[in-house]
């Protein structure tokens, strides 16, 4: 009888061991991985290729929605006659005595092919067409800065920016300190479910969604969502989440399983509410960037300062004269 209770004594240990060992937990409240060793198995599985180029098509309702939800059959990935993802309006499901591709976009929106480029953990480049003026960003380890026709629009990253920062960091170390200056919280850690998968929640105890998270696939260890911006308690719904889906190989080594993973497609939910939607038409890693590519001071060079971003500069500077007389207060 001793030795039987033994041996199932031995049995449970091992289980909860290996149980620790996997990060595995049967309540959100259990024990999870460090946050370090997940971002390293995420940074792992996204792949450690050098830079991707991207062409991409984008919907950008953001600043028109005026709180009202964006018509699903408006989003680049409903799908066309071919079933091709379509980037005219185009139908999720038949409507009757209606085409979707006769829906006008809501006034403020617009919908633009760009050219991404990624040279990981480094540098990120954007360039579109709005309107028939050229739109441009870029960010540096030195900085951002964004032109819109002849105008120098933006000189900080906004809060839609960020969706980038799991996607551009690929090294953990790199990438869990971009999550903390974003307000994570990355000694907290949970398991959580989303759309029927388990994943690893990095910032916040599932199921509260009211503070900053990254979202890993616990399978795959992709990141599936980011919740950027906090809930106000009995405030309307602010809250700003990214989401990863249809990841694919955006390298292959002949006769290797796949080096390089990206998302093509991006959800930007503002409110609860889809706003803004990147669909990846192509995609060629490794490509030979041109040296202007990632030029930071020539592109602000280019644009004379914008009358928002004067008004922005002067908010800055009363923002540091503040903060210098209160030290010399003190």
């Amino acid at each position: 009888m001793k030795k039987n209770f033994l041996h199932k004594g031995f049995f449970a240990v091992s289980c909860a061991l290996l149980a620790l060992l996997l990060g595995w937990a049967p309540a959100a409240h259990a024990f999870v991985m460090e946050a370090g060793q997940i971002l390293e198995l995420s940074t792992q599985a996204m792949g450690r290729i050098q830079g991707l180029e991207l062409d991409e098509k984008v919907l950008d309702c953001f600043a028109a929605t005026d709180g009202k939800a964006l018509d699903s059959r408006l989003l680049l990935s409903a799908k066309g006659p071919a079933g091709e993802p379509a980037f005219e309006p185009a139908a999720l499901t038949p409507v009757e005595n209606e085409s979707a591709a006769s829906l006008p976009l809501p006034e403020g929106c617009f919908a633009v092919e760009c050219k991404t480029k990624y040279r990981f953990n480094s540098s990120f480049s954007e360039e579109c067409l709005v309107d028939g003026q050229r739109r441009k960003a870029v960010f540096t380890q030195g900085g951002m800065a964004k032109v819109f026709g002849d105008e120098l629009v933006a000189e900080f990253e906004g809060v839609l920016d960020l969706y980038k920062k799991p996607l551009l960091y690929r090294d953990a170390d790199m990438l869990l300190g971009r999550l903390k200056l974003a307000g994570v919280d990355t000694s907290v850690r949970s398991l959580g479910r989303f759309e029927g998968k388990t994943a690893f929640v990095i910032g916040a105890q599932y199921p509260d969604e009211s503070s900053p998270q990254l979202w890993i696939d616990k399978e795959s260890f992709l990141p599936l969502r980011w919740i950027v911006t906090r809930e106000v308690p009995g405030q309307p719904d602010m809250s700003l989440e990214f989401r990863y889906q249809d990841w694919e190989a955006a390298l292959t080594r002949r006769g290797r399983e796949p080096t390089g993973f990206f998302p093509k497609r991006i959800l930007f939910i503002y409110g609860g509410r889809i706003v803004k939607e990147r669909v990846v038409k192509s995609m060629a890693p490794n490509p030979a960037f041109a040296r202007g590519d990632f030029d930071l001071e020539s592109l602000r060079a280019t644009g004379k300062p914008s009358q928002e971003l004067l008004e922005q500069r002067a908010m800055q500077l009363k923002i540091e004269q503040a903060r210098r007389a209160a030290i010399e207060a003190f």
